[in-house]
């Protein structure tokens, strides 16, 4: 048996959280690409997997897993969703630091052994994340590469297109202390998450590096896709429980505003997208990227100029309703 809590001083000890449901064998493809690369280094304190009532024997999957490495598997009652059962992994963590994966990532070789050279050399920073190869339904390859930042406001605004599978990894004191993932929220809980990361001050910093190859081949991905945030009005419901932290970051809510924005259109949500565009007109931003089918739907008129009234535009926000 390969065993992988090896303990070195000094040496950073991750917890891998990994929430499953339904679906046992990415799951077992997903912890052999972790071990592949995991068990070179000593790296990793445990493996925590909760499934999360799934309906799907994983009885031989996790015989085989415990025949490889120690394990931490715990079976929800009741189905929570993917935020809880990251969470409750979290509370079952001892490790310093929380690596949070799907069960259908894969670990891109060498990502580990990069996130440590950059913890080194970074020791004030708290939350690191890489890049990601997708896997389409289509066969093609989506590739989000997470290169050089320079400087911190810049690293904030950059985690916000960040998903927590980017090989996101954060120190467990910080993740407890902000009282980890919002479960009351479908989809777009990640987005919560560094939203609170940024409002309590956390400093953050990317990995020059590919972390995480995303399977988007499958019908049963943990997360929905945008038609759901657009349905829900997910961004608008984040950004109206952070309100306060935009305000000490408000570039950060453009950013959001343009997200929210940008799923309704994606899903010809025209009633919803509407008063957003007002918003931001009102304000002088741009609104270029919208498609000339959406602006003849809206009769929109693009303006040239960028709005300054950033702290203003905030303030409104609270009047209007979307």
């Amino acid at each position: 048996m390969i065993n992988i809590i090896k303990r070195r001083q000094k040496q950073p000890q991750f917890s891998v959280i990994i929430p499953t449901y339904n679906r046992p064998l990415l799951l077992l493809k997903c912890i052999e690409s972790l071990l592949a690369d995991a068990t070179k280094y000593d790296y990793l304190a445990e493996l925590i997997v909760i499934n999360d009532a799934s309906t799907k024997d994983y009885t031989r999957v996790i015989t085989s897993i415990r025949a490889r490495t120690p394990l931490q598997y715990q079976v929800n009652k009741t189905n929570t969703g993917v935020s809880q059962s990251r969470n409750i992994g979290a509370k079952l963590a001892s490790g310093k630091w929380l690596l949070f994966l799907d069960d259908d990532d894969e670990v891109y070789p060498g990502y580990l052994d990069a996130l440590i050279n950059k913890m080194a050399s970074n020791p004030s920073i708290s939350l690191f994340w890489g890049g990601i190869y997708s896997k389409r339904a289509d066969g093609e390859f989506n590739y989000l590469y997470c290169g050089r930042v320079l400087s911190q406001e810049e690293s904030l605004r950059r985690l916000l297109t960040a998903g927590i599978s980017f090989g996101v990894t954060i120190r467990r004191k910080i993740f407890l202390s902000i009282n980890g993932f919002d479960a009351s929220l479908p989809v777009g809980e990640d987005t919560d998450l560094f939203i609170r990361i940024i409002g309590n001050r956390v400093k953050v910093c990317s990995v020059e590096h590919i972390a995480i190859v995303k399977n988007e081949k499958h019908e049963t991905r943990l997360s929905a896709n945008f038609t759901r945030y657009s349905e829900d009005s997910i961004y608008e419901k984040i950004i109206n429980k952070n309100l306060n932290i935009f305000k000490a970051h408000p570039y950060a809510y453009i950013d959001i505003v343009y997200w929210a924005l940008r799923v309704h259109l994606l899903n010809n949500n025209i009633r919803k997208a509407r008063p957003l565009i007002d918003h931001l007109e009102r304000f002088g931003y741009s609104i270029d990227y919208i498609s000339k089918k959406h602006k003849k739907n809206m009769r929109l008129e693009t303006p040239q100029k960028k709005g300054k009234h950033l702290k203003k535009i905030i303030t409104s926000h609270q009047t209007d309703e979307y």
